[in-house]
């Protein structure tokens, strides 16, 4: 293992985490300015904001896929634990605002 790090399927796992915490955080904030722009309708200053969240979400969700698809059984398994753990999703919540 010269060179690799012992932990680094847990490493891809908690990064596979951080990036579907960060899509939830972006998607909410794209429903809020559709919601915004609903009761503002012709406001460009939102429409060009709406736009770079739905490019940010969709980056996100595309990077989280690829990642994913990187995980063996075991980290799968892992994140989809974590994924319906609430505890470890406020964790996750946690070190993101930290990042």
């Amino acid at each position: 293992m010269s060179g690799q790090s012992k932990h680094a399927g847990r490493k891809a796992v908690e990064h596979a985490a951080l990036l579907l915490a960060a899509y939830h955080e972006a998607r909410g904030k794209v429903q809020k300015l559709r919601q915004s722009i609903l009761s503002k309708p012709g406001d460009q200053e939102l429409e060009d904001q709406l736009a770079e969240a739905v490019g940010n979400r969709d980056r996100l969700y595309k990077t989280y896929r690829h990642k994913r698809s990187k995980l063996g059984v075991d980290g799968r398994l892992s994140l989809q634990k974590l994924e319906n753990d609430q505890y470890l999703q406020l964790r996750i919540n946690a070190l993101i605002l930290k990042r």
